[in-house]
């Protein structure tokens, strides 16, 4: 499994997580993403760095209210993960995992001045081939196109706190 620098795994029990992997028989696993974008609605505290972070954080969109973005990611043990652009679809067949794993992508939150200045310097560093594959292009965008897209996001954002499925991720 590979992950972003936003993107957390998440599991109910680690040591299930790991032993139900050999024990459902596949080879590589999807396990779903959850969006978490802020609420601006909600009075946060200032982040505390000694305290994990879907801890603080904690609204965003389930993988069932958001289908159009795939935030998921697999896990599997081939030698190669035979991945499309972007690592969300492979040409390995897979097995859903169920929801007592998860990943969280930050990729809204915690919204402030530091995760806006890390997504604008994303764009400038795509190479040429990049952009003309069209690859990596939603990493081209201006300030103002960035905080419209977090506004857009952060209207349909919810406490995922309250959901039966991926609690155990934020509490």
């Amino acid at each position: 499994m590979i992950l972003n620098t936003t993107e957390f795994l998440c599991v109910q029990d680690k040591n299930q997580f790991w032993k139900s992997l050999n024990e459902l028989e596949g080879r590589m696993y999807w396990l779903e993403g959850l969006i978490m974008v802020d609420d601006p609605n909600y009075n946060y505290p200032d982040l505390n760095f000694g305290i994990p972070l879907m801890k603080q954080r904690f609204h965003g969109y389930l993988p069932e209210d958001w289908p159009l973005w795939r935030r998921g990611r697999f896990i599997h043990n081939h030698e190669h993960g035979s991945y499309t652009v972007g690592r969300h679809l492979s040409a390995h067949e897979s097995m859903v995992y169920p929801p007592l794993a998860c990943i969280l992508w930050f990729g809204f939150s915690p919204w402030n001045d530091a995760m806006r200045k890390r997504k604008l310097q994303i764009g400038p560093t795509l190479s040429e081939a990049s952009k003309h594959g069209g690859m990596g292009t939603h990493h081209i965008i201006t300030p103002e196109k960035l905080e419209e897209w977090y506004k857009e996001l952060a209207r349909g954002t919810k406490d995922l706190r309250f959901s039966n499925a991926y609690r155990y991720a934020f509490v």
